[in-house]
Parts: C-alpha cells; sequence; structure tokens
C-alpha cells in the first residue's frame, strides 16, 4: 500500500509540473498577441483583421492602417494616448470614430508621432462592447539610415540583390 501511495504522489508531482511547463512554453509571439477583452455583455463577431496584431510593436512608419469586422452599426472608436512629463499616458487627439456599415468591414488610418503611443480601440453595438490595446514605439527615421548604413558588406550585397 505505501508503494502504491508514493507512486501516486510522484505521478501526481510530474503531471502537476507538466502543467506548469506547458503554460510557460508560450513562444514570445504568443504572449505577444493582441487580445480582444470584453466588458459586460461580449461582442464576440468584433475583430481587428490586419495593421495591429501584437500588443506590443516597433515601427518607423507615422501611420498605420487598422482593418477589421463587426456587426452592421457598430461603432468604433480609436484612443491615442502619450506619455506626460509624469510618464503617465494621457490622450493625445480627441477620439476618431466609425460607425460599421453593412458590409461589416472596417478601416482607419492612425497617425501617431515618435516615442510611445498607446492605442486602443473600442467597439460598442447594443450595450455589448470590445476592446483592444496595443502599444506602439515610433523610432526616428535616423536610426533606420544608420542601421542600413552600418551593416556588414555582404549584407548590403544581399539586401541590394532582394527583389522588392
Amino acid at each position: 500500500m505505501r508503494k502504491i501511495w508514493i507512486l501516486f504522489l510522484c505521478l501526481i508531482f510530474v503531471l502537476g509540473d507538466f502543467s506548469i511547463v506547458l503554460a510557460n512554453n508560450l513562444t514570445a509571439k504568443e504572449k505577444n498577441n493582441i487580445e480582444i477583452k470584453y466588458e459586460g455583455e461580449p461582442l464576440t463577431n468584433f475583430k481587428i483583421t490586419s495593421g495591429l496584431d501584437k500588443k506590443i510593436d516597433y515601427t518607423f512608419d507615422s501611420k498605420r492602417t487598422i482593418s477589421g469586422v463587426a456587426e452592421n452599426n457598430t461603432k468604433i472608436s480609436f484612443y491615442t494616448y502619450v506619455k506626460n512629463k509624469k510618464n503617465e499616458f494621457e490622450l493625445s487627439d480627441p477620439p476618431i470614430e466609425l460607425i460599421v456599415e453593412k458590409s461589416g468591414i472596417f478601416n482607419k488610418v492612425i497617425n501617431f508621432g515618435l516615442g510611445e503611443t498607446k492605442l486602443v480601440i473600442v467597439a460598442e453595438n447594443n450595450k455589448k462592447s470590445a476592446k483592444v490595446e496595443a502599444i506602439l514605439y515610433r523610432m526616428d527615421a535616423n536610426i533606420k539610415k544608420e542601421l542600413k548604413n552600418n551593416l556588414l558588406p555582404e549584407q548590403k550585397i544581399k539586401s541590394n540583390n532582394a527583389v522588392h
């Protein structure tokens, strides 16, 4: 009986650790994927289809086109926040709002400045809502030029021969 008890405890220990290993084996990409959060009754047919797929993203671009799908008459609001002198996010511009039409498809170009910008997208329809949040880091174009100029010679040759 004692051997069975020890075997049982070992089995629980091994299987218990196995689930922890699975939870910690998420790739960095999986941990950085955007997620839709629901407040109140969920708006389940809202989805971002392009332009925003990570919680944290780095870019040299000053704007981004965000596309998605939602039910007809869904109000989509885009909020952009920048950090103030106290290093806290504050709303940088009035929200950009649109109403999804019968096609169920929406897209909007969002402009943002240098540095860290928090983008919050809220979808609302008939007391149902959903929200997506992401941080965009826009880097100066001079950094891009510097990186391009400091490539090793063989890397420059490869990049110049690449088909664009």
